[in-house]
């Protein structure tokens, strides 16, 4: 094939993926039309300690980059603890130690855009640690902390790092204080079967473009990672991107997350992928765990008041 030829195939594949992805933005703007969805606005109050665990360097940027602009804009200190060194990534052809490298600097320079007070570097070796290990570093980094507000991973999610960095956190937790958590999302949406959190995060979607751009070795995923922004601007009545949270108390974390999962859990949910065709699967696929997850002894609380 010419380079002519390759180059006029990937122009009409861009077309056709971006044409596909404006149906379903439409789609989601008539379903949220239709359904009305009640959620609570995000809000801070001001002078909070926000903690942000990350189970890989750009978790951080994907789930909730907007609202960690916000909370450094409201006055909020916020620390960024990333679980894994992401050393997994095989993205370019790096090596382990490459990877963990670059991935390293990568969340650097995310941090130093995000304007993050801190950022804490557990570095568990990805696909080769075990929660018991980073137990007392993470809980010793909370309790010096002490966080008003936890965004975190869950286990609504098919990457086992992701779920194994939510248990290692449910198992931190402190009972006495507990946290008020948001459960953000990566891949996988949420849904809105759980979302009961919207952020309006237009004012700083040039930054995020920035944060974003910092993660090269990860320039791959970011696509369907946008698509998924806008779909939930337009099902939530948002002119411009969104970020969405479960947000619930510490309790209500620990129990969902407190059993050990095998890898046959992945296979109830499907992330945004490459392609826009079949980002419709992604929502409906795990509708039943989601629901399960939901209303698991679930105690009530206050939405929208802790931070």
């Amino acid at each position: 094939m010419s380079f002519r030829a390759s180059s006029a195939k990937r122009l009409a594949s861009t077309l056709v993926q971006r044409a596909g992805g404006q149906v379903w933005v439409f789609g989601f703007r008539l379903l949220g039309w239709l359904q009305q969805p009640s959620v609570a606005p995000w809000i801070s109050i001001g002078g909070q300690r926000v903690c942000v665990i990350a189970p890989h360097p750009d978790d951080e940027a994907i789930g909730c980059a907007g609202v960690i602009l916000r909370h450094r804009h409201a006055g909020d200190t916020v620390l960024v603890i990333y679980i894994t060194d992401g050393s997994a990534s095989r993205a370019g052809g790096l090596a382990a130690a490459e990877m963990r490298q670059a991935r390293r600097g990568e969340a650097d320079a995310a941090c130093a855009l995000l304007g993050v007070d801190g950022q804490v570097w557990l570095g568990a070796p990805e696909n080769r640690w075990a929660i018991s290990e980073f137990q007392a570093p993470l809980r010793q980094t909370l309790l010096a902390f002490q966080p008003h507000l936890i965004y975190a991973p869950s286990y609504i999610d098919f990457h086992p790092e992701h779920w194994k960095s939510a248990q290692l956190l449910s198992q931190c937790l402190d009972e006495h204080a507990p946290p008020l958590m948001r459960i953000y999302q990566i891949q996988v949406p949420l849904t809105a079967i759980l979302v009961n959190c919207v952020a309006d995060i237009a004012v700083f979607a040039q930054q995020i473009e920035h944060v974003f751009a910092t993660y090269q070795t990860q320039q791959g995923s970011l696509a369907s990672i946008r698509r998924g922004r806008h779909y939930n601007a337009a099902y939530y009545g948002q002119g411009q991107p969104v970020e969405v949270f479960w947000e619930m108390s510490a309790t209500h974390y620990q129990r969902i997350h407190s059993k050990p999962l095998d890898r046959t859990h992945g296979r109830q949910f499907r992330g945004l992928r490459r392609f826009s065709f079949t980002d419709p699967l992604a929502y409906c696929q795990g509708r039943d765990q989601r629901q399960h997850f939901l209303h698991t002894n679930a105690p009530s609380v206050t939405l929208g008041t802790g931070t």
